[in-house]
């Protein structure tokens, strides 16, 4: 299992698994974590071969990141590639 952290003061990750994907919803308080989200957002928009995540805006500063479950690594890795992160690491089963 691969965990991230984050600043808390300016952005909450919530992260659900469901049947067919995770959801990732993100509620923003910062507007740089806001452009940052934006970019990753942009990437995936306008990457034909990036077919594994769906955006959608929900009211309130919080937006969602529909992604497929064989993606969540590589869509983790996008999050720290832009900064939306700070850290990742693996943790290792028991």
């Amino acid at each position: 299992m691969v965990r991230y952290e984050y600043d808390k003061a300016g952005l909450s990750i919530q992260e659900l698994k469901t049947e067919s994907d995770y959801e990732f919803h993100f509620r923003v308080q910062d507007d740089n974590v806001l452009r940052r989200l934006k970019q990753l957002r942009s990437e995936v928009e306008n990457n034909d071969d990036l077919t594994d995540v769906h955006f959608a805006t929900q009211p309130g500063s919080v937006y969602l990141a529909a992604v497929r479950h064989d993606f969540r690594m590589e869509f983790v890795l996008l999050m720290f590639k832009y900064g939306i992160v700070d850290a990742v690491r693996r943790e290792r089963n028991e």
